[in-house]
């Protein structure tokens, strides 16, 4: 395949949708190689995001998923509001997850667990903290894992804390403060 000059500067038409662009330092050209699972490779990435919008209580000793209520994004029907604590794979390959409970009720007694469950059988990634004694509110920092799913596993996030009653977590005031989940298919 013979190399063209940059499409921009000479001729913007000449590039097709699909094409990823491999960059020649040696010779300033690129060539256009079929569309590819390469991370980059377009016209559209598969991911999700979505938030719960309102606070949702976590019972004691309890590991529960967080039920999601607004959808940011969705390329691929990954997750629906009918089924609002999974995120169902579209197709087999290697997926990114970041997740977190957003701010969580204060207590100063137990420990708060966030972790991703796989077709509801597998934790695939946790993250424990143990409380302040202050009892000021707290939040774990988002928890991102890199899991393996074959077409449609589900992957859920679960909170879990043994306070001895029932704790919140999310926070509809601000943002930042709610559950968020988000993931992409990083490639076959």
């Amino acid at each position: 395949m013979a190399l063209r000059k940059h499409p921009i500067i000479d001729d913007p038409s000449a590039q097709s949708e699909g094409d990823v662009l491999v960059y020649d330092a040696s010779e300033d050209a690129y060539d256009p190689v079929a569309q590819s699972t390469l991370v980059g490779a377009y016209p559209t990435a598969i991911e999700a995001s979505v938030r719960r919008a309102t606070v949702q209580a976590i019972s004691t000793s309890t590991g529960t998923p967080v039920s999601f209520s607004t959808e940011l994004s969705d390329t691929d029907s990954i997750w629906a509001i009918g089924d609002p604590t999974k995120f169902v794979a579209p197709r087999a390959g290697l997926y990114h997850f970041t997740a977190s409970a957003g701010q969580w009720e204060g207590h100063a007694t137990g420990w708060r667990e966030t972790y991703f469950y796989l077709n509801g059988t597998t934790i695939v990634g946790n993250d424990i903290l143990m409380v302040p004694s202050d009892s000021a509110q707290m939040h774990l920092p988002p928890h991102s894992v890199d899991v393996r799913l074959a077409a449609t596993d589900v992957i859920e996030f679960y909170v879990w804390q043994n306070s001895g009653g029932d704790l919140d977590i999310g926070d509809a005031s601000a943002l930042y403060e709610q559950p968020h989940m988000s993931c992409f298919f990083v490639g076959a």
